[in-house]
């Protein structure tokens, strides 16, 4: 074997820890209370029921990213995003189409200068191809596109690429209490190269538990692994939903918890030292889009 494959082999050999982010996770799943992955509002653990047709749920909020020290003093230390917003239609009862976009950039470089930039816009796909039943869980496909909303240079905000997820969904009911799991691919474009993309392997767990008729508490994990020096991350995310008669507020908040704080591509793509983010959600139904047989 020539002698530059073989380093590129040991060198993705090297890096591919997906074992050591697996255990992790599935370690922090367990010590989760009652036995607990593109951005989206809230969680970033999907179910893989959707919304329904003709209805939609509509989030607007904002998230604080910071890091306790950039790699680089021209690059972000802290991140507002404000006006996340998220838009999710169901075409059909098992069919979603999904918008999420990270709002507009408010960043402080390790420098200390102040730069800003508009958020990244994500189109997603989700389809429940098996609905949960009795032992049987609900099984779903999701489909991502990130648009490159965001620019790389000079301040490394945004990767100025289009990158490609895909993931199986899961989820499961033990009385009140929802488990979910996700497992993915994604093809990510590497700004820092000409011609290049990295690709990696996500997953991400979640418990989703109601403490009472109004209260919803959730505990996440999400990681991934990849061949590239910077590419293992773990974090986990954790929050509360308070539902009100028209509206739910969302408080949530995430922590570093293994992994390289370096960005791949964008800013804070799961390598935030700590975020806290709050988030309003509304559900309604598109009733305009019925039929008169409806």
């Amino acid at each position: 074997m020539p002698r530059k494959k073989q380093l590129h082999k040991e060198q993705a050999i090297k890096h591919f820890n997906f074992s050591k982010i697996f255990f992790a996770a599935i370690t922090l799943w367990l010590l989760q209370p009652n036995s607990l992955f593109a951005q989206r509002p809230v969680m970033l653990t999907v179910s893989p029921a959707t919304t329904g047709e003709h209805n939609v749920d509509v989030y607007l909020g904002g998230q604080y990213f910071q890091k306790h020290l950039a790699p680089e003093p021209g690059l972000a230390e802290s991140i507002t995003r404000v006006g996340i917003f998220g838009w999710h239609l169901g075409v059909s009862d098992n069919v979603n189409i999904d918008l999420d976009w990270r709002g507009y950039l408010f960043a402080t470089l390790r420098n200390g200068a102040k730069v800003n930039d508009w958020g990244d816009l994500t189109v997603s796909t989700r389809v429940q191809i098996v609905p949960e039943r009795g032992n049987t869980p609900g099984i779903g496909f999701l489909n991502s596109v990130k648009l490159p909303n965001t620019k790389h240079t000079p301040y490394g905000l945004g990767s100025d690429e289009t990158d490609v997820y895909t993931y199986v969904l899961l989820g499961k009911h033990w009385g009140e209490v929802e488990a979910r799991l996700n497992i993915g691919f994604g093809i990510l474009g590497d700004p820092k190269k000409l011609n290049s993309q990295d690709d990696v392997y996500l997953m991400s767990m979640a418990l989703i538990i109601p403490v009472s008729e109004t209260v919803v508490l959730f505990g996440e994990t999400f990681g991934l692994v990849g061949y590239f020096n910077d590419d293992d991350k773990l974090i986990a995310r954790f929050g509360g939903m308070l539902k009100f008669d028209d509206f739910e507020l969302d408080v949530f908040g995430s922590a570093g918890i293994a992994g390289s704080k370096v960005d791949i591509g964008g800013a804070f793509e799961a390598s935030e030292s700590w975020s806290l983010g709050v988030a309003l959600k509304k559900s309604f139904e598109l009733g305009f889009l019925k039929t008169e047989e409806e």
